[in-house]
């Protein structure tokens, strides 16, 4: 059935974050009065991550649970969860509870206002970002870099492309083609988008320390692949 708004948690071993997640994020969509769904796409979490979802759909009828067949990635995820989403504008945010609900309605005006994909930033002015511990600096010394990088050779308004933090119409997904399964796909939907066309813009949000876990994001991993996958997508640019 169409909504308005899809909003879609990728998750994997998100299991007490989403416990608590689900029932702020209901109080808040009925405080806006949106006409909205919530796709919760799990890559086969062994703690049980699905499991108290399917628990908590007895209480939000609203919420949905895509169990993915195998663990590829967040961009597979995702790509799994946008292909299947009823809304006009789809959302999609880490489900670690590090970002601010109320942040959802600064990528919801410019949207409304016309531009095709609003991607929250954890360095545009007015952010707020709260490294989380050593790793968590080194993290953000690496991201910056990497954006200003990006930013530089792509000509986009955007300084920060890994953040999981977006929104964007139905229809700009369905004309871009994003094919990485990893963290690049973040990215590669910026630069396509940008390469076709489509408005494109940027937005503060704060960025907190994840409630429960540990992150995922292995520094040297990613800004590796993500330097590499740059040098590769400059075609796109």
């Amino acid at each position: 059935m169409p909504v308005e708004l899809s909003i879609i948690l990728p998750t994997y071993n998100e299991r007490e974050n989403i416990r608590e997640l689900i029932p702020l994020l209901a109080r808040h969509i009925q405080s806006q009065k949106w006409d909205a769904e919530v796709m919760v796409v799990d890559d086969q979490s062994p703690d049980g991550t699905g499991d108290v979802v399917e628990q908590l759909q007895q209480t939000y009828p609203f919420v949905q649970l895509l169990r993915k067949p195998q663990k590829k990635g967040i961009g597979d995820a995702l790509r799994y969860a946008y292909d299947r989403a009823n809304g006009r504008y789809l959302l999609s945010m880490d489900a670690d509870l590090s970002l601010r609900l109320d942040d959802i309605q600064r990528l919801y005006a410019p949207m409304q206002a016309g531009k095709d994909m609003v991607v929250g930033s954890k360095y545009a002015h007015g952010s707020l970002y709260q490294p989380d511990g050593i790793k968590g600096s080194i993290q953000s010394l690496f991201s910056r870099a990497g954006g200003a990088y990006m930013q530089a050779i792509s000509r986009t308004p955007i300084s920060d492309f890994n953040l999981n933090f977006r929104m964007l119409r139905r229809e700009t997904w369905k004309a871009i083609a994003p094919r990485e399964d990893g963290n690049f796909f973040l990215a590669e939907m910026v630069f396509q988008a940008h390469q076709q066309g489509f408005a494109v813009a940027e937005v503060p949000v704060s960025f907190l320390p994840r409630k429960h876990g540990k992150s995922k994001t292995n520094i040297w991993k990613q800004s590796s692949i993500f330097l590499s996958k740059t040098l590769q997508y400059q075609r796109w640019i």
